[in-house]
C-alpha cells in the first residue's frame, strides 16, 4: 500500500477498516452458510 510519510496514521486507519470490513463479511458468509454447510458435514459423517 502505498503511503506517504506525513499520512502513516491515515493509512493505518485505511487498513485497519478495510481489514475489519473484511471481518465482517467473512462473519455475515459464515452466519448465513453456516447451517447448510454443517448439513453437508453430519451427512457425510452419517454415510460412513
Amino acid at each position: 500500500m502505498f503511503c506517504l510519510p506525513n499520512e502513516q496514521g491515515q493509512c493505518l486507519v485505511e487498513v485497519v477498516f478495510i481489514a475489519l470490513f473484511g471481518a465482517i463479511v467473512t462473519v455475515f458468509l459464515l452466519a448465513v452458510t453456516g447451517p447448510a454447510t454443517g448439513n453437508v458435514f453430519s451427512n457425510i459423517v452419517t454415510t460412513l
